[in-house]
């Protein structure tokens, strides 16, 4: 039987985290603009504004080949640029804003996913293991949780053993029932 594959449906998952996360990149992302724009203002300032005069091309359709667009007038390069940086910059940002929604739903699925097994196993119950989907990180983390609950698992199966053959003592066993009482209350498999 095919394992179904595990899929989040909702994207902010930790509004905190991935609102901070997107803001912060955001900002990054303006200060990059935000420098390029200066840079294009230093120049400016600098060379002055450059006309450009546009080539005298032939019309690819006119049926004459000796005759010439007619000539326009100077072209500032800034008229030319800002345009171009408008859109490069709201494209930019638009296309930062998605990436790190995606890649922080990334990150703040598998630590959801952590904290609830973590506080699980608070609660006693140590069966299982974390399951993430394909993409997300910190898998490393989450194999050293699965480490910990195999580990817990063997030891409580050990001194759930020593429980039950242990029978000297009445005030041995007295204490061995009430560690038995303890660890029954662990869910293990």
């Amino acid at each position: 039987m095919a394992q179904q594959k595990y899929k989040r449906k909702i994207y902010i998952i930790d509004p905190d985290f991935q609102y901070r996360m997107i803001r912060k990149s955001c900002l990054v992302g303006a200060a990059i603009i935000i420098m390029s724009l200066f840079f294009l203002a230093m120049v400016h300032h600098l060379y002055g504004d450059i006309q450009l005069t546009p080539l005298k091309m032939p019309n690819p359709f006119d049926t004459d080949p000796r005759a010439i667009a007619p000539q326009s007038g100077p072209t500032s390069l800034l008229s030319l640029l800002w345009p171009v940086m408008a859109v490069s910059v709201g494209i930019t940002l638009v296309f930062l804003f998605f990436y790190v929604t995606i890649v922080t739903h990334r990150m703040a699925g598998p630590i959801f996913r952590l904290r609830r097994v973590i506080r699980e196993m608070a609660e006693g119950d140590i069966s299982g293991e974390v399951r993430l989907r394909k993409k997300d990180e910190f898998k490393h983390l989450a194999k050293e949780v699965d480490n910990l609950k195999v580990s817990l698992r063997e030891k409580f199966k050990q001194i759930q053993a020593l429980t039950e053959s242990h029978d000297d003592k009445a005030e041995c066993r007295k204490n061995l029932e009430r560690i038995g009482e303890i660890i029954s209350g662990f869910k293990m498999d």
